[in-house]
């Protein structure tokens, strides 16, 4: 009896995984590797600052920073969510007047309705937003965002015809345009998610690559985003790796810095130096002059007006020590030098 019910739980559980299985769609990069770079230096940084800090909580404050800046992703998906839900709010509010007009009782829920929505609504971090209480600033959001919509001549041409896959996209495409495009989006953001003040523009293009390439049938499956893991494990084991490896990166720069003073090296400069080397070294499918015009990138912005130099010079000269002893192994089209 016992084995019986045990095969009927694991006929059902299969048949669960069938009908509700997860779509994971590889989209556009939200977070660029210089952006990952960046918050990789980051915490190393904090660990050359507190020596207390273990490499183990170091990996969560990485992990928690890439997270941070996906909540942004995360709300606006949220956003369209709630513009859908609030339009079945609107319909009971319109229908239950004392004296409902004409427009009342013709007041159309069909984005409410839409697939993608149900979609959407299904992603865990989607519903981790949803679940969050909605403050009045939220609230005035949804409601300006439905009235920018509802006036547009496609919104009420999408209300007027047909029920079609390519209709309910493209309405989520317009109603995603319309808010990424608003003062008031623009300044919510800024305010709320400061941590993704510089990745608006590819916050934006990641969700509309989402929808534009969600699948025909959206509503039987869970829905993923799957470059967030892509991206945390490139910089987990940037960090892992530039860890693991420190005493032997700083024996391989300490001998280039004879005519350096290394104590008024800015620390800024040797994190960044110890991060190129672990990707000349240990990232194969990164091209040599990407590592290093990434971090000399990178030190123009967070280190000192002298620090590219410096940083290129000490780089390029283990680079050929390095190319020698035959240590830097590069794979792939374009990157065997």
């Amino acid at each position: 009896m016992l084995c019986k019910l045990f095969l009927e739980r694991l006929v059902l559980r299969a048949l669960d995984a069938i009908l509700t299985k997860t779509v994971l769609l590889t989209t556009k990069a939200m977070l660029s590797r210089r952006n990952l770079r960046v918050k990789v230096m980051q915490v190393i940084y904090s660990i050359e600052h507190n020596s207390q800090l273990e490499h183990a909580e170091a990996i969560h404050v990485l992990q928690r920073n890439v997270e941070k800046a996906y909540r942004l992703l995360y709300y606006t998906t949220a956003l369209l969510v709630r513009i859908a839900d609030n339009i079945k709010k609107e319909a009971e509010l319109k229908t239950t007047k004392h004296l409902p007009t004409e427009a009342d009782l013709h007041f159309s829920t069909r984005l409410a309705h839409n697939p993608f929505i149900h979609a959407l609504r299904n992603n865990r971090k989607v519903q981790d937003q949803l679940r969050l209480q909605m403050t009045e600033e939220d609230t005035m959001l949804v409601k300006e965002f439905f009235k920018i919509l509802s006036v547009k001549t496609e919104y009420k041409l999408y209300c007027a015809q047909e029920n079609s896959i390519e209709s309910e996209r493209n309405i989520l495409l317009l109603l995603h345009n319309l808010i990424v495009k608003t003062a008031s989006y623009t300044q919510y953001a800024e305010d709320n998610f400061p941590e993704c003040a510089n990745e608006l523009s590819k916050i934006s293009f990641a969700l509309e690559d989402i929808l534009k390439k969600m699948p025909v049938e959206p509503s039987n499956n869970l829905f993923e985003f799957s470059n967030q893991k892509i991206e945390e494990d490139f910089a987990k084991e940037l960090l892992i790796k530039t860890l693991e490896n420190n005493e032997r990166f700083t024996t391989l720069i300490q001998p280039k810095l004879k005519n350096w003073d290394i104590d008024r090296i800015a620390r800024i400069d040797m994190v960044l130096m110890k991060m190129a080397l672990c990707e000349l070294i240990y990232f194969d499918q990164i091209p040599v002059k990407v590592s290093i015009n990434e971090y000399i990138d990178i030190s123009k912005v967070y280190s000192t007006p002298k620090s590219k130099d410096f940083i290129n010079g000490i780089l390029d000269g283990i680079m050929h020590e390095l190319r020698e002893s035959k240590e830097i192994k590069k794979s792939g089209r374009g990157l065997v030098e």
